[in-house]
């Protein structure tokens, strides 16, 4: 027998000569959390009708274990988790969204997210990752989102990307990085987005986007000059760049270009001076070379 009474939900279960009271929190049946809500504005605990689980910002310091297998949609933003062990999710093979924004996860251990086999959307923004390797990624087939931006990200070896064959955008905004190395994006044949914003990157050579379709390719390198921004670009490095908005083949993110490190605007930037590293980026990656070198 069952009996509801009030919100929060009272259910009692007889079962035999056993009566046992258990609370929930909504009309589809999630049990309360026992952990303190932290921001009552944005708390949520439930599992809709249309299969999207929520618990966002309850002080979780580990990923729940009674997430419906069957969801679709999983949000955990806002909680305490750490870490991310070897298949935490395994279950969840129908879920095509996964959110774990401001959380304090800085370790992922390899194949966390084995068995997600339906995954397009992983949110990691807002922790404090460092370092993640290829193993981390391992099953993850249909991903077409993965968020890093706001963690402590220094650097990305080629070949830890290598797994994502489908993904599309990429954000890595706001991190510690000083340097992509050449191949880093390289078998990521589908992507068509990259922002960079808020690292520490003073150039950007054509090698890092050579696999890229063009077009389209949006790319976001900088803030809007009145937001704080790490980035100060070697705009004379990136003629390759300017030439290619030109050709309409690449364009930014919400208008974020380059801030250019000696208060050049990129919008008016002349490409055309003799002496620029140009050349052998633009005929070797971009363009077979028809003629003599060319400054623009």
């Amino acid at each position: 027998m069952l009996q509801l009474k009030n919100s929060p939900f009272i259910i009692t279960v007889k079962n035999g000569t056993t009566t046992f009271d258990k609370k929930y929190s909504s009309d589809f049946l999630l049990p309360v959390v026992d952990a303190a809500c932290t921001k009552q504005e944005h708390c949520r605990n439930e599992y809709t009708a249309d299969r999207k689980f929520y618990r966002n910002y309850w002080d979780l310091t580990e990923v729940p274990n009674d997430i419906p297998r069957e969801a679709l949609r999983v949000e955990l933003e806002g909680n305490k988790i750490t870490s991310l062990g070897t298949g935490i999710f395994g279950n969840l093979s129908q879920c095509r969204a996964l959110w774990l924004y401001q959380n304090t996860i800085s370790s992922i251990q390899k194949a966390a997210f084995t068995g997600m086999v339906s995954l397009e959307e992983l949110r990691l923004d807002g922790n404090i990752i460092s370092v993640f390797h290829a193993e981390i990624f391992a099953g993850l087939e249909k991903l077409y989102t993965l968020g890093l931006g706001n963690n402590q990200i220094a650097g990305i070896k080629p070949g830890a990307l290598d797994s994502l064959k489908t993904l599309r955008f990429v954000w890595l905004e706001n991190n510690r990085l000083t340097t992509l190395e050449e191949g880093v994006f390289g078998s990521l044949y589908f992507l068509e987005g990259i922002d960079l914003r808020g690292n520490f990157l003073t150039y950007l050579k054509p090698d890092v986007l050579v696999n890229q379709p063009r077009p389209p390719f949006v790319l976001g390198l900088s803030w809007y000059s009145n937001h704080s921004d790490t980035s100060q670009w070697n705009c004379s490095s990136l003629c390759w760049l300017k030439h290619e908005e030109q050709q309409g083949t690449v364009s930014w993110k919400k208008g974020h270009t380059p801030n250019c490190a000696d208060g050049r605007d990129w919008r008016s930037l002349q490409c055309g001076d003799p002496g620029r590293l140009v050349q052998h980026y633009f005929c070797t990656y971009l363009l077979p070379c028809t003629s003599g070198p060319s400054t623009w």
